[in-house]
């Protein structure tokens, strides 16, 4: 049980997947599903891929991204934890802000600063999603953001290959109303106030550009996480984010057309919160493997167009489900658009819209054996703007 609370927090992370959390940082990296590794579009490559931001001039993109999640539960009924039998929704407007700058030292090395959000999910059901919250109206919300600061530098070497390297810091709050899972009949003693978490990590990564043909790779480590101590009799692990790897090739099929395909692996196992089954206190999240496409289309010297598309089976099956509920990350399939216009020298704004198609999970009451039939339900609209300025 006490992964329903790591659902709740352990969002993704370093984009990859939405359902409330960030697939991407920046309306370029939005606008291609999260791809385009070996592509570098803006200094939000900071994150992406810091290898690739040598080259890049020196600039500082702003953006703001609206998030509007609508998530669904139809209870199953089989007794506690969901003994009335009901339907529960929430629809979210959640809003992530991102700032990140590049400057060029020299023509072989730049450095690199991103501020955003990692992840964040805010959940306010209409009902209880348990039986004893229903009668003492709580175990309804959950509120997470998480913040990460990234610092890079990154380097060019006679041969073309390029490297970039640096420090992640990352601070997280969350508060909820959830069940305490130590004292099934109460609510948690966070009584829904704010506590902290603080943690770090590292990312290395390789880019190369030859005529018509590049290639990228990053890896981000696992994020170390102090415990939320508030929150101690819902949790019993550290919410540290797990290591992620995005690989992947971008081609110009023509001068001004180019096309990326990215593959990204999430290694969920390796943490303890998201990994472990649900009845050794975990929230059973498998390992995660997600494809990404898109294309690059310089119209001219003022309009650069952008489409994408992003593909991976969900990390939370039929047998976590209900474990899952304040967070269902079960969208599998998104789609994505987006422009950005160079007003003149100096500036540049732009825009993205990412669609997450709905996508239904039925929980088997294998791990859970009360919870069987209990259907969660979910999707999610992304609207993301920039402004860039150039220095």
């Amino acid at each position: 049980m006490k992964n329903i609370f790591y659902a709740g927090v352990m969002i993704f992370l370093s984009g990859s997947l939405y359902a409330t959390v960030a697939l991407s940082t920046g309306t370029n990296q939005a606008a291609l599903a999260g791809g385009g590794v070996a592509a570098p579009q803006d200094s939000t490559w900071v994150k992406l891929n810091p290898a690739a931001i040598v080259g890049m001039g020196n600039r500082v993109d702003l953006s703001l991204e609206y998030l509007r999640p609508q998530n669904e539960v139809k209870m199953g009924g089989g007794g506690l934890p969901n003994a009335i039998e009901s339907e529960i929704d929430d629809t979210g407007n959640l809003f992530f802000p991102h700032f990140s700058m590049v400057e060029q030292l020299d023509s072989k090395s730049a450095y690199g600063i991103a501020l955003f959000v990692n992840s964040g999910y805010s959940s306010d059901y209409s009902d209880s999603r348990s039986t004893p919250g229903q009668f003492g109206n709580y175990d309804r919300k959950l509120e997470y953001n998480s913040y990460k600061l990234s610092l890079v530098y990154a380097h060019e070497f006679n041969n073309g290959w390029r490297v970039g390297f640096g420090p992640n810091l990352s601070y997280a709050r969350v508060r909820t109303d959830m069940l305490a899972t130590d004292a099934p009949l109460r609510q948690t003693s966070g009584d829904n106030e704010w506590d902290d978490s603080f943690g770090a990590g590292f990312q290395l990564a390789v880019h190369r550009q030859w005529d018509r043909f590049a290639f990228g790779m990053s890896y981000t480590s696992r994020v170390w996480h102090s415990e939320f101590e508030k929150y101690d009799d819902i949790t019993s692990h550290p919410l540290d984010m797990p290591n992620i790897l995005q690989t992947g090739i971008a081609f110009k099929i023509k001068e001004d057309l180019t096309w990326t395909f990215d593959w990204q692996y999430l290694n969920w196992s390796s943490v303890s919160a998201s990994g472990d089954n649900v009845t050794d206190g975990g929230f059973g999240w498998s390992n995660h493997n997600i494809f990404k496409t898109g294309l690059i289309w310089e119209a001219n010297e003022q309009w650069t167009l952008r489409g994408g598309y992003s593909w991976g089976e969900a990390p939370i099956d039929s047998e976590a489900a209900f474990s899952n509920v304040f967070a269902p990350i079960i969208i599998e399939h998104y789609a994505s658009c987006g422009f950005s216009y160079r007003l003149d020298e100096e500036w540049e704004i732009g825009a993205a819209y990412i669609h997450g198609f709905e996508n239904t999970v039925t929980d088997n009451g294998r791990q859970i054996p009360a919870a069987e039939g209990t259907e969660v339900t979910s999707s999610v609209d992304i609207v993301s703007v920039g402004l860039t300025y150039y220095f």
